[in-house]
């Protein structure tokens, strides 16, 4: 068993720095004034990003109801950025015909992590017509770093104790991932920022091609 994971920036174009606006925005909505330089890494769990700020910040630890209200600002932030401009959020060419070519192979799933809360997940993906309903999705509230996501994938799909070879696009490195993680950074056009176009299925995975040859003779 092989599972190919996406992370969301993976599966949807959208700009670092307005999902950043949207997070100050949530903290001035719940009556704080974030400065004007705080910034918040990219792929950075929403939620475990939220927790540190009160930490590192205002030294103080955030509550689960307090966090709840938080996102909720938050994902309402996000909605009305693509109210005032639908063109931020952006399918990456290529991905829904990759999801399509992996559906194919019976020994082959996929499944998308995201760093953002289940909601505005939700709301993302269906903005640029992956309806996560039918995939298998894991947010922010089901693991603090894309570790722990993938490893909640992995027992979804275990058989027989034997974990699925797991392979990841994403953007950026992350020191948290499996050794044993396959990464897959996708190359990224060098005229336009964060752009790239997925390549066919068994250009990623030539073996696969090869052993399905052999099995037709």
């Amino acid at each position: 068993m092989n599972l190919i994971v996406f992370s969301l920036n993976a599966v949807a174009r959208f700009p670092h720095e307005e999902i950043e606006k949207c997070m100050r925005l949530a903290l001035m909505e719940f009556g704080i004034e974030p400065k004007d330089h705080e910034h918040f890494p990219q792929d950075l769990n929403i939620l475990q990003a939220f927790k540190a700020y009160f930490k590192t910040e205002l030294d103080q630890s955030l509550n689960e109801e307090q966090l709840e209200l938080l996102i909720k600002h938050f994902s309402k932030k996000v909605k009305k950025l693509f109210l005032s401009d639908d063109d931020l959020f952006e399918i990456r060419p290529g991905v829904q015909s990759l999801f399509g070519e992996i559906e194919k192979h019976k020994s082959w799933k996929y499944g998308i992590i995201s760093h953002l809360d289940f909601t505005t997940t939700r709301f993302i993906l269906q903005s640029c017509g992956v309806f996560s309903k039918d995939k298998l999705t894991l947010c922010a509230e089901e693991g603090k770093n894309y570790q722990e996501q993938i490893s909640r994938l992995e027992k979804r799909l275990q058989k027989v104790e034997k974990a699925p070879k797991v392979h990841f696009f994403t953007l950026e490195k992350d020191e948290s991932l499996a050794k044993e993680t396959s990464l897959i950074l996708p190359k990224k056009s060098k005229k336009e920022k964060n752009y790239f176009t997925y390549r066919r299925f068994e250009e990623y995975f030539k073996k696969v091609k090869k052993n399905k040859k052999k099995k037709n003779k």
